[in-house]
């Protein structure tokens, strides 16, 4: 459905930031580019490639875990970080300023898959950054859908390891 080739769209600094959190939009970028650096994942690439492309300069982190599915961990600059989805941030007890949830829901009703940067405290950290993307319908897409289904008469299922609400917006 999807063009496969997701973009970052947004790069917001957290609402309240604390001692050594990032305040610039291009200074969360350029820390989710070096965590993200050895990962595979689509979206880790994606904002790799969107740190090169503003020309940023990113050293590799000093250690890096891939959490299949649901995010990285890596110690950088002395650090531990921790990048990932929404759930996966609340699964590892990372603290959320209630104007920076009311934010990612605001991104995600926008059909935005989120990525959040955290800093890591043993075992609980606090929300350093949102990095949102999101990957361009295919424009035809719908009209190989409706083909599918009316003139083939198959039932179409979409099948996605995103939010649900980013998946209703791709769906409509």
């Amino acid at each position: 459905i999807t063009e496969g080739r997701p973009e970052v769209t947004d790069v917001e600094p957290v609402a309240a930031p604390g001692p050594g959190i990032p305040t610039q939009p291009l200074d969360v970028l350029r820390l989710g580019a070096a965590i993200e650096n050895r990962s595979e994942h689509p979206l880790g690439r994606a904002i790799v490639r969107a740190a090169r492309r503003r020309e940023l300069t990113f050293g590799e982190p000093e250690s890096f875990q891939a959490v299949a599915g649901s995010g990285v961990r890596a110690r950088l600059e002395g650090r531990d970080w921790l990048m990932g989805s929404p759930a996966h941030l609340e699964e590892q007890a990372v603290v959320v300023d209630p104007a920076d949830a009311r934010r990612m829901e605001e991104l995600e009703a926008g059909g935005k898959t989120l990525v959040g940067l955290a800093e890591m405290n043993g075992k609980s950290g606090k929300l350093a950054g949102i990095i949102g993307l999101a990957d361009r319908v295919k424009p035809t897409s719908a009209a190989a859908i409706r083909r599918l289904s009316e003139e083939l008469g198959l039932e179409v299922w979409m099948i996605t390891g995103d939010n649900p609400v980013t998946a209703r917006v791709v769906a409509r």
